[in-house]
């Protein structure tokens, strides 16, 4: 369900004063008098008669073009979402290499690798928030600068190193990641109608699953299983 905007509030704030406009130029004259009484409360308030008509063309005009605007919107917007499932196609194996990366650096393994995120999926991603209504745009702009999180995590692993314990969360995004990229793409198909970050255990087993991730195998001491960190952290 759409939310309401500023432009919805205004409306509804309009209908008292053209309720009482309605009920005291038209209802009440036409009950209580005869039409040379209602002719002359015209003729006596003519003044305001003309200003509220012509406000009324106002609005009537506004809306009209708020109406053509939106659609338009609506219609880009579609036209927009056509292009995401080929970037989901390129976002999912670059998670999968980020997967791997994340790994070796449990296993401890010494490597010099540098992965860099695609680009392609960015100028789909501006159209799509451009055109998209607040929450959907606010989703995959969370989505884009997780995105950008886990790049640096990976160039400061690569560099620096890292600890167990911040590995199992970056195993966590990782699987966030995943999941939000899947939800982008049913919405798109439009197999789901809201984009937001009701997620369950599931959600995470499924991305895991699919990035090759044991969630058993990765554990440690303060944070216990992976499975258990995601439960208890997002679920």
């Amino acid at each position: 369900m759409r939310k309401l905007g500023t432009a919805d509030y205004v409306s509804l704030l309009l209908i008292v004063p053209f309720s009482i406009y309605f009920i005291s130029m038209i209802v009440y004259p036409f009950v209580h008098g005869d039409w040379d009484y209602v002719q002359s409360v015209w003729s006596r308030w003519q003044g305001l008669n003309v200003g509220v008509l012509a406000f009324i063309s106002s609005v009537i005009l506004f809306s009209a073009a708020r109406y053509n605007s939106e659609k338009q919107r609506e219609r880009e917007f579609v036209a927009s979402m056509a292009f995401l499932p080929a970037s989901h196609n390129e976002l999912v194996e670059y998670l999968k290499r980020c997967a791997n990366y994340y790994k070796l650096a449990w296993e401890g393994d010494t490597f010099d690798l540098f992965l860099s995120a695609p680009l392609s999926h960015r100028d789909v991603f501006q159209n799509c928030i451009r055109h998209a209504n607040p929450e959907v745009g606010a989703y995959m702009v969370e989505f884009l600068s997780n995105l950008q999180l886990i790049d640096a995590r990976m160039q400061y692993i690569n560099e620096y190193g890292t600890a167990p314990d911040l590995l199992m969360e970056d195993f966590l995004l990782l699987g966030e990641l995943k999941v939000m990229v899947d939800k982008i793409l049913c919405f798109s198909r439009g197999e789901i109608t809201v984009l937001n970050n009701h997620v369950t255990w599931n959600d995470y087993y499924s991305a895991y699953t699919t990035l090759g991730v044991s969630v058993h195998s990765i554990f440690t001491k303060n944070k216990g299983s992976l499975k258990d960190y995601v439960i208890k952290s997002v679920v």
